[in-house]
């Protein structure tokens, strides 16, 4: 390996002190991107896959240190798959993903580290010992530079950067983004999304959300209108917005560029998702095959919520009586809400008290059971439907032994109620209808 990284930065393993702690750095680094990329795969940019580009982006540092100018890394991370894609399969099967992700990473850190460096250097020829947190923030957001970078480099130089007043800067642009995503959600939401769509293939779609969440399929049809793209994917992982539970998020990836999934919606019967692309979508019409992954922490969390919804609604029930059915609900991945007609608000014992019924069944561990039976036979039996929901003739019924729940209804549930760790109730509201 390190005969391969002599070859590709022309420079051999008892060269200068500086050098030889570049090339070090690189020994180590190519051997774990690809098996970093099969785990990860881009799934999240402030997630494990902000993780990945900081590994990468240090290592394309060392190697522009080495005078490199020209995508090199790609070819270490080639070595690795060859020798070790016998014992691990993954990377054959992977290898050209892997080699273009890691060169379209290379590529546009390249176009940025020679302005970054320059503004890296002047700020430490300004002299103060320490770079302010918004010079740490500009080289982040302006040239590329992951935070810790930074620091590695400041180090270098002895001297210290700005974290918090970074985190700061950080803050003031998540802030930013988030009021930026909900004006396009407007702007999606009042639009016309059946029209533009180009077709690929003509194919029925399959929802498979309930038994992966991470799958290769093809996109069936497309549509490009402004800066959003929508995919239609013959397998969809993603769940669409049903019953109170928000639809799913997550990413869709081809050859050379991703969809970050921001909504999920019907078009004419079957499920879309719509989003940013990062890198470039190829509009000419063409087969696509692609990777489909559903955020797994933000699935899971709903998951534990839904099914705390109907453990919360079983404890209602319990401690006011019958009459209490679900009215409407959200269930969010960090928040639930319940929605039923009762006399008052309920007092601070019965509060306490719904609480601890939903924790005693949590406790119990009971698993959660699945099965599919005609809707007549599920209401006989004593499953509840939800308030305002139509049901085909045959239906998906979850139900928790031991008497505590019983339902009708097709979306997520955690498998075991230790799962949903644990319920507090937070707030309560009551409304005039």
């Amino acid at each position: 390996m390190l005969d391969r990284v002599g070859e590709l930065v022309g420079r051999a393993y008892d060269a200068e002190a500086d050098e030889l702690l570049a090339i070090g750095f690189w020994r180590t680094t190519p051997v774990q991107l690809p098996f970093f990329f099969v785990m990860v795969f881009f799934q999240a940019i402030k997630g494990r896959g902000y993780v990945l580009r900081r590994i990468l982006r240090r290592a394309m540092r060392h190697a522009w240190l080495l005078g490199q100018r020209e995508p090199t890394l790609t070819g270490v991370v080639a070595a690795v798959i060859d020798s070790m894609g016998d014992t691990f399969p993954d990377l054959i099967h992977r290898r050209d993903h892997l080699l273009k992700t890691t060169q379209a990473e290379e590529e546009r850190f390249l176009l940025t580290i020679e302005g970054g460096m320059t503004r890296f250097n002047e700020l430490i020829s300004e002299g103060g010992g320490t770079i302010a947190g918004d010079d740490a923030f500009k080289l982040y957001d302006t040239f590329g530079f992951p935070i810790d970078l930074t620091e590695i480099m400041a180090k270098e130089r002895e001297y210290g950067v700005d974290k918090v007043g970074f985190e700061e800067e950080l803050a003031k642009q998540r802030a930013r983004s988030r009021a930026d995503r909900e004006e396009a959600k407007e702007v999606f939401r009042a639009g016309d999304i059946t029209d533009g769509w180009i077709q690929i293939v003509d194919q029925e779609q399959t929802f498979v959300g309930y038994q992966q969440i991470h799958i290769r399929t093809e996109v069936l049809a497309y549509r490009v209108k402004d800066d959003v793209v929508g995919l239609i994917l013959r397998e969809s992982p993603f769940y669409l917005e049903s019953g109170g539970q928000v639809s799913d998020v997550g990413v869709v990836s081809g050859d050379v560029w991703k969809l970050d999934v921001q909504e999920v919606a019907d078009v004419m019967g079957q499920t879309a998702v719509f989003g940013s692309i990062e890198g470039v979508f190829p509009d000419g019409g063409e087969k696509l095959s692609v990777e489909a992954q559903v955020t797994d922490h933000v699935r899971r969390d709903t998951v534990r919520n839904h099914t705390a919804t109907h453990l919360l609604h079983s404890a209602l029930r319990e401690v006011l009586g019958d009459h209490v059915v679900q009215r409407g609900s959200l269930v969010a991945p960090d928040r639930l809400r319940f929605d039923f007609a009762h006399t008052g608000p309920l007092g601070t014992d019965e509060l306490e008290q719904v609480e601890l019924i939903v924790n005693e069944g949590i406790w119990a561990n009971h698993p959660v059971e699945i099965d599919h039976r005609s809707y007549a036979t599920a209401v006989e039996d004593g499953a509840m439907a939800l308030f305002g929901e139509k049901y085909p003739e045959q239906v998906r019924v979850v139900s928790i032994p031991a008497s505590v729940w019983n339902s009708v209804g097709a979306r997520m549930r955690a498998k075991l109620l230790r799962l949903v760790y644990s319920g507090s109730l937070v707030s309560q509201e009551s409304q005039q209808e």
